[in-house]
């Protein structure tokens, strides 16, 4: 293949092409058959990484189109079907027929994803993998434009948030500001029923596709703005990957909160309690300011409190209002197509108008429920895994609301396996001598608790099988001590473990042995 020769900008936007960028979804035959051809040619997050260097799992976008149309000049399946549907760039008709079945060619054309270009075939639509076995459809690069409901495939925010999703089975989930549908499409193998919102008709239709092409049948999806379609409804869990973009101009639908500041994030975290059943959960991956005078944590306090919530915030990394804006510029530039160049001088007198110190970022859990409510903070590494972490504390924060000294006394808990105990040595000449002791989960959380040598034999109790009562007891022997100063220590030393996560209740692992 020629690596490019037609890049004109009248190809990239031809308003003719644009006419025929809507997607349909075929009567017959069922769009499953197209994600499984693709996923059969190693059409898949893992094989365009490891063969092709397509490392990205986001869009392609105009800053590396060049590299991507060599990457992917050969002329085998995967280099074909990389350069029609991941850089979104024609191919010779003669040689799709050589490599795509003809029926996969006659779906592809039924449902608007390729329209004939002459002796050509143009990809109106991206197929973006996602967690190696599932596709979105998204906007073609060529066809994005300006265009301020350009309907954008799953993106970093996409990812992080799906990391931090709490899988277990759940009855209904909302999903909002679904866009293509990505987490209502992946709640769909959790949840009994699923519904996604969008205030932008051509997500929706996106959303309805791609749910479609992945065989999701549990899932239903509206356009309008956050709640309004689902007004009067409740619901066991919501999501939200919201356009939370802080920016003095709304250029996007799909990123740019269309209040002002953090207003639609703060919206938001207002409303979603009252669509929530008692025990619901809602999870939200957001960008908040920190205003001079005013700390980032009162912001958040202030639209949580009496929502009748607790409140779990997972930090990530804050921004200087500069680096910021030079990051959200670049971003736009790459993506789109248009005039940005006021863009970076613009966001950064909005944010010095409003006094804005820092932009903050993170992952906000909500669960309903009665009774005297907890907000609390911990930071970590949002880009793995946390889902499990989110929900250990939780459980913790929980237990350390409502469980009565006596029913702590009662419990058993054993030692986190993801949990590590580091003992720090120095040598001073004549010998070696221990410095530190510290408690830490390396995994996901930054939280340390530093201990002293005699407490480690007491942590090593916490095994499943003591009660904190006996463990007191085991303690005050070992250290003749009277069982009531060891019952006080042993208390508040299984309180501050299980806080940050590092000893668990014994129940749930036995249950879990169990299934």
């Amino acid at each position: 293949m020629a690596a490019g020769a037609k890049c004109t900008a009248a190809f990239l936007f031809s308003g003719r092409l644009l006419l025929h960028s809507i997607i349909r979804i075929p009567d017959h035959p069922p769009l499953t058959v197209l994600r499984d051809f693709l996923l059969d040619a190693g059409y898949c997050s893992n094989r365009l990484s490891d063969e092709l260097g397509l490392s990205r799992a986001l869009n392609a976008d105009f800053s590396n189109l060049a590299p991507l149309l060599e990457r992917t000049s050969g002329e085998d399946v995967l280099h074909v079907l990389s350069r029609l549907f991941f850089v979104g760039w024609p191919v010779p008709i003669e040689i799709c027929h050589k490599h795509i079945p003809a029926p996969i060619l006659q779906l592809c054309l039924q449902a608007n994803v390729v329209i004939a270009d002459g002796a050509e075939l143009s990809p109106n639509v991206i197929f973006v993998p996602f967690e190696n076995v599932l596709l979105f459809a998204a906007d073609a690069p060529r066809l994005r434009g300006s265009n301020p409901d350009v309907v954008m495939g799953p993106s970093s925010t996409t990812n992080l948030i799906s990391k931090t999703l709490i899988r277990s089975q759940t009855e209904t989930l909302l999903d909002i500001g679904t866009g293509t549908g990505v987490l209502a499409t992946v709640a769909g193998s959790f949840s009994k029923q699923v519904f996604g919102t969008d205030i932008n008709q051509r997500a929706i239709d996106f959303a309805r596709f791609n749910a479609a092409l992945n065989g999701i049948s549990n899932a239903q999806f509206h356009a309008g703005d956050a709640f309004a379609p689902v007004d009067g409804y409740r619901f066991s869990r919501i999501v939200a990957n919201p356009p939370f973009f802080i920016t003095p101009r709304k250029n996007f639908t799909y990123s740019d909160s269309p209040l002002e500041l953090d207003g639609f994030t703060h919206k938001l975290a207002v409303e979603a309690p009252d669509y929530l059943e008692e025990g619901g959960l809602f999870q939200m991956i957001c960008e908040w300011v920190e205003l001079e005078g005013e700390p980032w944590q009162a912001r958040l306090r202030s639209w949580t409190d009496n929502r009748g919530c607790d409140v779990l915030v997972l930090k990530g990394p804050s921004s200087k209002p500069i680096d910021y804006a030079e990051r959200r510029y670049h971003e736009a530039k790459a993506l789109n197509t248009g005039r940005f160049e006021a863009l970076l001088s613009e966001r950064s007198a909005y944010f010095r108008e409003h006094r804005i110190r820092q932009i903050m970022s993170g992952i906000i859990t909500m669960r309903k429920r009665k009774g005297s409510n907890w907000f609390s903070v911990f930071t970590g590494d949002i880009t793995v895994d946390s889902s499990k972490a989110i929900q250990e504390r939780l459980d913790a924060l929980t237990m350390l609301s409502e469980y009565t000294d006596a029913h702590w006394l009662d419990s058993r808990f054993y030692f986190a396996p993801n949990a590590a105990i580091t003992q720090t040595q120095s040598f001073n000449g004549h010998e070696w001598q221990l410095n530190r002791i510290e408690i830490s989960k390396p995994y996901c959380i930054n939280d340390q608790l530093q201990v002293d040598a005699t407490v480690l034999p007491t942590i090593e109790l916490f095994d499943g099988r003591n009660t904190v009562a006996a463990i007191a007891e085991r303690t005050a022997d070992a250290l003749s001590i009277s069982v009531d100063e060891s019952t006080t220590r042993c208390l508040a030393l299984a309180k501050r473990l299980a806080a940050s996560s590092f000893i668990l209740p014994a129940a749930p692992r036995e249950n879990s042995r169990q299934e």
